[in-house]
């Protein structure tokens, strides 16, 4: 065969597919273990941190998190192909099913009727555009030409807090936090002595 030829570049292509798989096979077959170990090696650091807090310990914690949101991607495009790769082959060999799925995502995005805030139905666009156009407006507010902002110089000057209650407030939540916050309540107190009575 001829360099350049068609036929050449047809057998590379070929030749080259094998590889391309084997590589995919060694990189990408294991994702989710690699989430998976990267994730429990993230909570064994995080338990460190909260032992000794340490500048290695937050690299170390920094960069499995980035390793984490890699591979997470990674799986995520993935599963993503492979979903779309089966959708076009049972679109190709069945061209009433791949119309249906195409009609059905279409039909999702369309806002055929809205109930509104007074309790009226609305089935025409327009009546319906309006009407999120009103609520959203309500909902943001309206235009202002200034933002009051928190003086920075200010909260500065107030108390703060350490590097460790920092620490703490990100820990996790434990169940006797959540029963002394809700016993500890003002109505929860009240509602007690009420029916105590």
């Amino acid at each position: 065969m001829a360099p350049g030829t068609m036929a050449n570049i047809w057998a590379k292509l070929r030749a080259l597919r094998q590889v391309l798989k084997d590589l995919n096979k060694e990189e990408f077959k294991s994702i989710t273990t690699k989430i998976n170990t990267a994730r429990q090696e993230l909570l064994q650091i995080q338990e460190q941190i909260n032992q000794q807090c340490t500048d290695e310990l937050l690299c170390k914690e920094k960069q499995i998190l980035l390793d984490i949101e890699k591979w997470s991607l990674v799986e995520e495009s993935a599963l993503r192909q492979k979903s779309r790769a089966k959708w076009i082959q049972l679109g190709d060999c069945n061209n009433k099913y791949f119309t249906v799925m195409i009609k059905e995502r279409t039909n999702k995005k369309i806002m055929r009727e809205l109930t509104s805030l007074r309790g009226t139905k609305l089935d025409t666009p327009e009546a319906i555009k309006e009407e999120v156009v009103k609520f959203y407006k309500a909902l943001i507010g309206s235009n202002t030409t200034s933002l009051p902002a928190v003086d920075r110089k200010t909260m500065k000057k107030g108390p703060t807090i350490s590097y460790e209650q920092g620490v703490a407030l990100c820990g996790d939540v434990v169940d006797e936090e959540i029963w002394k916050a809700l016993t500890s309540s003002v109505f929860l107190q009240e509602d007690l002595e009420y029916h105590q009575r």
